[in-house]
């Protein structure tokens, strides 16, 4: 049953639904909106009992809580899209796997909060190094994962990797220590 018109403006409309189901009261609201030539867009998303849109969910469930960067799930999401790509452009893909060196020193020396800010700021140093189409995923403790679509061949995936390996020649910050840290990197194209 619709319980309520949320909004309507000239052309679009806001609604919001509520029904019993074996997992309970569900919610859903749907958005349309009316485009040119007789066509809508009709958006639904289901929304938590307390009336917000679970997207805070969705966001943590595919990304790292320290980083902010994607986790291993979406790193998978990102190597199977890659996959299924491929054959289609004629390119290639690289997948980057980047295991900091020595990182529990770190850790160990600092604490794991500098420890979480040092591996915060790898991940923004390297997302600034790679493409806008590469997915740059941290899948553990000091481990991260590139995924390379759309790679013409190796030699692309190397250029990559040393500038993720240049990005840390700098010292890192992290609270009141400077932190020097490296990464080995193992690399394959597909």
């Amino acid at each position: 049953a619709i319980e309520q018109v949320r909004s309507r403006q000239q052309h679009q409309v806001a609604l919001e639904m509520a029904w019993s189901s074996a997992r309970g009261v569900r919610h859903m609201r749907i958005d349309i909106t009316e485009l040119s030539r007789g066509f809508a867009l009709l958006q639904m998303r289901e929304i938590a009992a307390n009336g917000r849109d679970d997207s805070d969910l969705v966001f943590l469930a595919y990304h790292d809580q320290v980083t902010g960067l994607p986790n291993r799930v979406a790193a998978s999401a990102s190597i199977t899209q890659a996959l299924r790509r491929s054959p289609r452009t004629g390119l290639g893909m690289g997948i980057v796997y980047c295991d900091l060196d020595d990182f529990k020193h770190v850790n160990d020396r600092l604490g794991h909060r500098a420890g979480d800010a040092v591996l915060t700021q790898v991940g923004q140093r390297w997302r600034l190094c790679i493409r806008d189409t590469d997915t740059l995923a941290r899948v553990s403790g000091d481990e991260f994962l590139l995924v390379a679509d759309g790679v013409t061949g190796p030699a692309e995936l190397a250029g990559l990797t040393h500038r993720m390996s240049d990005a840390l020649v700098q010292p890192i910050t992290a609270g009141n220590a400077t932190v020097r840290v490296s990464a080995s990197f193992g690399a394959v194209f597909v």
